[in-house]
């Protein structure tokens, strides 16, 4: 059958409608739809496993596909944009004061924590039966809202500095506690998915209701669509589009909204690097590497690099407010911890834990040689004052 691998038996198209269950599929189809998750993505390219997708569901026209792939990854990456940086602010500063600068707890971490551990309940353990339910809500909640909560960009160049800086202790440990921690939150989420499947299915047996999720539709995407683009492009962007124009409240939710206004940029180009995980390179012996999720937390590394070399140089509080809420916003939903952390639990549960750490070890090697070269150099031949601590920097603010 074309667009059909090799299977155990005779598979037709009418076999697989009527669900004939004697017939084993040994790979998946070719011609699916686009990733789920980016999770998925460590898969052949634009695939993902038969008891995520629904190959039969109606679908929306390519191009209005993408639209609604696009309207729910904004949505979605705008709130996980306010849940990271309303958690930076309750653990910061004014806060809480358990996360500081300039120290090995950073002030991303609890935001990666919170987003790994909900990662492991909605894109791990029940991610099936939210795809079979609606694939655009699937997407929207793993790629779109706990890829934006977590961010690795952040908890690099938090690293970078305190190496810079000659806290190297603080930077060995803060990279310990940014990798372990998340880790340990995907498995706890994880754990607390089966426990609510658990509980679910019981409370169906006592009640004696069996409560079936029917599959997704070309009526149930519509409705998802449009439900995220009225949110997002009717709401959700116009108030933030005031709140920063007229500059209410104090500079922090200033930069709140403008870092959430221009976030899905950095989403979109994190969901369409995704689908570059495990296709790329094809054939050869590295293709199991993520490579979309390793570009885009590389290049979000990068260029919040640059943008931290701009605001310890630069004297402009307007400049210093843009560049902190580029790195807040776009920086911040380009890159991802949740996803990185699934994907290494795949690797390392696959019977590949050498190559789980071989990832790891890519990952932050590169990250922090585009830090020393963009950032350290210049630091440590210019001695900019506002890189070392004492001398708080323009975008320092609560």
């Amino acid at each position: 059958m074309p667009g059909c691998s090799r299977y155990s038996g005779e598979l037709t198209e009418e076999s697989l409608r009527s669900g004939d269950k004697s017939l084993e599929l040994e790979e998946i189809r070719q011609d699916g739809p686009l990733p789920v998750t980016e999770a998925d993505a460590t898969l052949p390219t634009s695939q993902v496993p038969s008891d995520v997708a629904n190959w039969d569901a109606e679908r929306l026209s390519p191009g209005w596909e993408l639209v609604a792939i696009l309207c729910v990854c904004a949505l979605a990456g705008v709130v996980g944009t306010h849940i990271r940086i309303l958690l930076e602010d309750a653990f910061n500063y004014e806060g809480l004061h358990i996360m500081r600068k300039w120290d090995c707890l950073f002030q991303d971490l609890p935001a990666n924590m919170i987003g790994c551990f909900f990662m492991g309940i909605v894109g791990v353990t029940c991610k099936a039966q939210i795809a079979k339910y609606s694939e655009l809500i699937a997407l929207g909640l793993t790629t779109g809202l706990m890829g934006s909560i977590t961010t690795y960009a952040s908890f690099n160049q938090d690293m970078a500095q305190l190496f810079v800086a000659g806290r190297w202790e603080k930077a060995l440990f803060g990279i310990i506690l940014g990798l372990e921690l998340p880790f340990v939150s995907l498995l706890v989420g994880i754990n607390a998915g089966q426990s609510l499947v658990w509980f679910w299915s019981c409370f169906q047996k006592r009640r004696r209701v069996a409560i079936r999720i029917t599959p997704d539709n070309l009526k149930r995407r519509k409705a998802v669509a449009w439900t995220a683009a009225v949110l997002w492009l009717g709401f959700l962007l116009p108030l933030n589009i005031v709140i920063a124009a007229f500059k209410w409240g104090d500079v922090g939710k200033h930069i709140q909204a403008i870092a959430a206004c221009i976030s899905p940029l950095g989403v979109w180009l994190r969901w369409y690097l995704s689908r570059y995980n495990g296709g790329f390179m094809k054939g050869s012996p590295y293709a199991w590497i993520p490579w979309g999720t390793l570009a885009a937390n590389v290049l979000a590394s990068m260029c919040l690099t640059l943008d931290k070399m701009g605001d310890v140089q630069i004297t402009s509080h307007v400049w210093s407010v843009w560049l902190m809420a580029l790195g807040k916003g776009v920086m911040g939903g380009l890159s991802t911890v949740s996803t990185f952390m699934v994907e290494i639990l795949k690797l390392a549960e696959g019977g590949s834990s050498g190559k789980a750490y071989a990832y790891i070890a890519v990952s932050l090697i590169l990250t922090q040689i585009c830090a020393f070269i963009l950032y350290g150099i210049p630091v440590w031949v210019e001695q900019f004052p506002r890189a070392f601590p004492g001398h708080e920097s323009h975008n320092d603010v609560p």
